[in-house]
């Protein structure tokens, strides 16, 4: 999402070892191509993703 400069949510784990994650608009699955992750904002392989805490 992108409201005028917010780029979007940030998360932050402390005991869990995985983040997962769906994302949808009005109700409806949203595709992986219009999600973007990281700095990078690469394109998740599907929604919904889930993410590894890095060590």
């Amino acid at each position: 999402m992108n409201f005028g400069g917010v780029d979007g949510p940030n998360f932050r784990t402390r005991c869990s070892t995985t983040f997962t994650v769906k994302v949808k608009r009005n109700g409806v699955a949203v595709p992986a191509d219009h999600v973007y992750v990281g700095a990078s904002g690469q394109h998740p392989s599907s929604v919904p993703l889930t993410i590894d805490r890095a060590a």
